[in-house]
């Protein structure tokens, strides 16, 4: 069978000196079965410290303000998410054969604070 193979890329989240928490934009992967997740940091102060956390869910309609309705997230366990813990850095997030509909990203700091990007890329096998 011949056609285009869904894709995804978007930026997610851009924002200087982030001190607080923050969750992207929810992307809805539905006929997507491969994903990654791009982390960005850079020009941090204080050495910064925080953790990200992806989340998945099943069911909810993404709002015109890119927020989830009738969601309920499951924070997903992960070997491969990175922490920030140093002035700068680039991570890639592989994800395989997702099996959510709709995933997120949630950045909790612990100190400090730097520059964030967040980009997600998936594509149809």
């Amino acid at each position: 069978m011949s056609g285009t193979k869904r894709t995804i890329f978007k930026q997610l989240f851009s924002q200087t000196a982030v001190t607080t928490t923050f969750s992207t934009a929810p992307t809805d992967t539905q006929g997507v079965d491969n994903l990654s997740y791009e982390l960005i940091f850079a020009n941090a102060t204080n050495t910064p410290s925080g953790y990200f956390t992806l989340q998945g869910a099943d069911a909810g309609t993404i709002l015109p303000n890119q927020t989830m309705s009738g969601a309920t997230w499951t924070p997903l366990t992960l070997s491969a998410i990175p922490q920030v813990d140093s002035a700068s850095g680039s991570h890639l997030v592989s994800i395989t054969q997702f099996p959510f509909r709709f995933v997120r990203l949630v950045y909790t700091p612990n100190s400090g604070q730097a520059d964030i990007t967040v980009n997600i890329y998936g594509k149809e096998l």
